[in-house]
């Protein structure tokens, strides 16, 4: 009862700052604070008030509320732009792209294809929808400093708090899942029963039995997935940082990733921390973290073959020749998502395929790689607007990162750019883009990098016009 009065009041309190703030007084960034405080731990959330209330009315209350904010914001800007009508807005490349993307989506909600109702794909649609909403909002952002501070702040909290429950779940060796109605909520309300040992879902544990943790996440692999937004947002601050007391904070929060990594067992997040770790060295010129890389490549080896368990090491062998059932298990949904595409590269509609809520198991194909989701569905054509999408959120991003004038211009291009590709791994692994929290957040931060860069192409082409004249 107590854990479930301080989720449901915390989060009964986000909701009412945020209303307030962007409905009353205009304040759009908002949006991204409740997106932060709010999408970590919705699951929670969820599952705590079906355990205590037992209402499927009032889960589903807290379940539209990130709905709500959207709308509210949509809202607040159409009214706090009073000059709305005669704003100009100049269209970039990506924005074309992203455009083209959620119009091929709202195209094929309204297709006769896919044994979907229109129901599931409006459901379906409406995830890919705030994706695009919240690039938007990014695009629009021009935050002042207190503002991206405290965005920074909270995500960097988050992922200290999910390393803390870590702690407490990895010491008591207890799912944190097990204790707030998880897997009721779950069989009640997303209609999927309970599986594995732990009586929660397979992704809750290895194939030798051991116990995979989640923290406050809806499973391992979105803890992973999340955790991967807080790694380069510490090392940039690191590097920023002037005062040696503070390196050491950023250093300790970079370590409390890599331990909710390690303990959330997903191989392909691991991975990508190593992917992150290359990129930024070679493209940001950081040489220092390619030998951090292979330090800690190194180290993770040693512990492999000196120290870890008999089937920890059997697990990590399995992985490696695809003898695990998971990496089979990813293997039988590729080649099925493949051989769909091949037979209709037009697409076979929406809420066809994936792990989203509103897709039917019992005739989906495909699952566990979001570029093959996308493909199976939207064809051949979507699978390509959405790769080019990836490519332009990197490119733009690094623009405005080096574009930037100053620290505070730096930090959201910086992540934004890393982030998008160490994710670009756990894409072919799971579909990631229903993991609210990083989706949400980081495309805003895609959105906000862009809006960056060409706010600083302005200034720089005003000036150039201002030295000849």
């Amino acid at each position: 009862m107590i854990l479930f009065l301080i989720f449901f009041l915390a989060a009964c309190a986000v909701l009412i700052i945020a209303i307030n703030e962007i409905l009353l007084k205009g304040k759009e960034e908002y949006l991204i604070i409740f997106m932060c405080l709010y999408l970590p731990f919705y699951t929670t959330i969820l599952s705590l008030v079906f355990q205590q209330t037992g209402s499927a009315l009032l889960v589903s209350l807290f379940q539209l509320s990130k709905e709500l904010i959207v709308l509210i914001a949509i809202i607040s800007f159409l009214l706090f732009k009073r000059d709305f009508f005669s704003l100009r807005f100049r269209l970039v490349f990506i924005d074309y792209v992203f455009l083209a993307f959620l119009g091929l989506g709202l195209l094929y909600v309204f297709l006769p294809m896919g044994s979907a109702g229109l129901l599931q794909k409006l459901m379906y649609y409406k995830n890919i929808a705030i994706l695009g909403i919240m690039y938007f909002f990014g695009r629009n952002a021009k935050l002042v400093d207190v503002k991206l501070g405290t965005i920074t702040n909270i995500i960097l909290g988050i992922a200290v708090l999910a390393f803390l429950l870590n702690l407490y779940e990895y010491f008591t060796y207890t799912h944190f899942q097990s204790l707030n109605g998880f897997a009721g909520f779950n069989e009640a309300i997303n209609k999927k029963d309970p599986e594995g040992s732990y009586y929660l879902n397979w992704t809750f544990e290895t194939q030798s039995g051991s116990k995979r943790f989640a923290s406050f996440f809806s499973g391992p692999l979105e803890l992973a997935a999340a955790v991967l937004l807080a790694f380069p947002l510490a090392l940039i601050l690191y590097m920023r940082e002037k005062y040696p007391v503070h390196k050491y904070i950023y250093l300790i929060i970079m370590a409390c990733v890599i331990t909710s990594l390690v303990l959330s067992f997903s191989r392909a997040a691991l991975a990508a921390l190593f992917i992150q770790l290359f990129f930024l060295a070679f493209v940001f010129r950081l040489y220092r973290l390619i030998f951090v890389g292979i330090v800690l490549g190194i180290g993770a080896v040693a512990y492999v073959v000196f120290w870890a368990s008999k089937d920890f090491q059997d697990f990590i062998y399995d992985t490696i020749t695809f003898q695990n059932s998971s990496s089979i298990g990813h293997l039988i949904e590729w080649f099925q998502g493949i051989e769909s595409m091949i037979a209709n590269p037009q697409g076979i509609g929406l809420a066809m395929s994936g792990n989203a809520s509103s897709v039917d198991d019992a005739v989906k194909v495909g699952g566990e790689n979001q570029f093959i989701i996308f493909g199976v569905q939207l064809g051949v054509f979507g699978l390509f607007l959405y790769c080019l999408l990836l490519f332009l959120s990197i490119t733009y991003s690094l623009k405005a990162y080096r574009f930037s004038r100053n620290t505070e211009d730096a930090i959201i291009p910086f992540v934004a750019a890393s982030v998008k590709v160490g994710l670009l791994l756990p894409l072919f692994t799971s579909n990631a883009e229903i993991f609210l929290y990083i989706a949400f957040v980081s495309w805003w931060m895609v959105g906000y990098s862009v809006s960056t860069l060409e706010r600083r192409k302005k200034m720089l082409f005003q000036r150039m016009n201002t030295v000849r004249i």
